[in-house]
């Protein structure tokens, strides 16, 4: 499981900085990958270039309700989300010599609740 350090200063004008620090269980998250097309093998780099499926899912298992002096702090310092997220793309791969490669990621998220 993930762990979660969040530090959140907020201001208003006029008014005193205000510090919150939280941490906990964080939100798992896991990845695939699955190659659709590979040009052939060819000399030192073996694969030229390569189209792949990518997938993943975030699920709420963190902690999403961290109250300090009674209250509920702000959303962006609880260390879990409280949603699942599916998300999806496509990567391409270019071999450009044995010590170089060209990579362009589509992203995408797909679902969101």
């Amino acid at each position: 499981m993930p762990w979660s350090v969040r530090d959140l200063t907020a201001t208003t004008p006029g008014g005193e900085p205000e510090d919150t620090h939280t941490s906990g269980l964080s939100d798992p998250e896991i990845y695939g990958q699955a190659r659709l097309w590979a040009s052939p093998l060819r000399g030192a780099v073996g694969r030229r270039a390569s189209l792949s499926l990518v997938a993943g899912v975030k699920v709420p298992r963190g902690e999403n309700d961290v109250r300090q002096d009674g209250e509920r702090v702000d959303e962006h310092a609880q260390p879990g989300s409280g949603s699942t997220d599916v998300s999806g793309g496509f990567a391409f791969l270019y071999l450009v010599d044995p010590k170089s490669a060209v990579v362009n990621v589509g992203f995408a998220y797909l679902f969101s609740r």
